[in-house]
């Protein structure tokens, strides 16, 4: 039995637990701040605790000849995404802003079919299928999904997302996943500093739960959960398997919501749980189904 740091699974589940709590404090956030300032806010409080863990652990650096890659893959999957996701959630509530961003692992199988030529066996696109259904029937907890301009901005942030992943795991292929998520969220955050300083007056202003609130948005749903996550690529065999923890993200963000706002699931939440689950099962599980069969 493989040890848990030796495990994909343990890291994607750190990273979706801290990203499900991402979901309701981006929320509590808009209410006092704008979503440009808080996606600033929040690339300049990981860009700090990237510098304080490069420091302490000594994480190895980048060629300079790589450099250009660690940037890019910080400017799409963290910089403009953090700001494109604060758009969309803004008119969208969370548990809706969930599900439109558990579309990542579809966009992220299909990416990776394209540009990694990586292929899925019958049984994962089934339960890729099985997984989304479930998506659906969640969505209508409360409720139906708001297609407004909200929808548009997260469908971007989840495809800006996916390409994030295949870059990911392309870097890890020379790097380890420390070095690779590390210096891609420091170099994409650096342009957060030309703009930041312009937005103080809003952010002395800030509640302290507030801004409790955007400190574990910076620190553990962003460099801690990033880490994490490009650990787990670092460990899996392919992309669509880290990816597909994001169909999860929906079910605990709906349970933080009824702990922080007392919201009693329906039925259609209970269902779309056991159809997520069930796809998520049979998606990394089903080789040793089909493989008894035969």
């Amino acid at each position: 039995m493989k040890k848990l740091k030796d495990n994909y699974h343990f890291y994607a589940w750190i990273t979706i637990s801290a990203w499900a709590t991402s979901f309701i404090f981006t929320r509590l956030a808009l209410r006092e701040i704008d979503y440009t300032t808080l996606g600033l806010l929040r690339n300049g409080i990981a860009f700090v605790t990237l510098v304080i863990l490069i420091l302490l652990f000594r994480i190895t650096k980048p060629q300079k000849s790589d450099l250009p890659q660690f940037f890019f893959a910080g400017i799409i999957g963290f910089f403009i995404y953090i700001i494109v996701f604060n758009k969309g959630v803004t008119s969208v509530t969370a548990a809706t802003s969930s599900v439109i961003l558990a579309t990542v692992p579809i966009l992220t199988a299909l990416v990776a079919r394209i540009f990694l030529r990586e292929k899925l066996k019958n049984y994962q696109w089934i339960a890729i299928v099985i997984e989304f259904v479930g998506i659906l029937i969640l969505s209508s907890h409360k409720g139906h999904l708001e297609f407004n301009r909200g929808i548009f901005w997260l469908l971007l942030s989840a495809l800006l997302f996916s390409f994030y992943n295949i870059i990911q795991k392309r870097l890890t292929k020379d790097y380890n996943a420390y070095t690779v998520s590390a210096f891609s969220i420091l170099l994409g955050t650096l342009p957060a500093f030309i703009i930041l300083p312009t937005r103080i007056p809003q952010i002395v202003s800030l509640t302290p739960i507030t801004f409790l609130a955007i400190l574990s948005l910076g620190i553990a749903s962003s460099s801690i959960a990033y880490i994490t996550w490009t650990k787990a690529f670092s460990l899996a065999k392919n992309t669509s398997q880290v990816s597909n923890y994001m169909f999860i993200t929906p079910i605990l963000t709906t349970i933080l919501g009824v702990k922080l706002i007392h919201e009693i699931p329906d039925l259609s939440f209970s269902v779309g749980a056991c159809v997520i689950f069930s796809g998520l099962v049979l998606f990394n599980r089903g080789h040793i189904i089909f493989h008894k069969r035969n």
